[in-house]
């Protein structure tokens, strides 16, 4: 059974003005969970500040925990810029 995890991604500290608007970042994002075994889907909701990211995951594969540390550990020149909040 799918289940619906949003999370908060507050990088604003670093980068002020992103806002979620920089391809390079969401295209990461987006590749680096479609690896993983157990992700349905992946995309955005919101705009600016209150935009999250929403991962449609079978629980039984990966845990909402499990995402929170991939978000972590992005291959990028941002590693560490993302600290994810789970909102439900």
């Amino acid at each position: 059974m799918a289940h619906r995890s949003a999370f908060h991604l507050d990088c604003t500290a670093i980068f002020p003005d992103c806002r979620f608007e920089c391809t390079r970042c969401m295209s990461e994002i987006q590749s680096v969970f479609a690896q993983i075994p157990g992700i349905d889907s992946l995309h955005m909701e919101g705009e600016g500040a209150d935009a999250r990211i929403i991962i449609v995951h079978d629980p039984l594969q990966v845990t909402t925990e499990q995402l929170a540390d991939v978000f972590k550990r992005l291959p990028s020149f941002h590693k560490a810029s993302f600290a994810p909040t789970l909102l439900g």
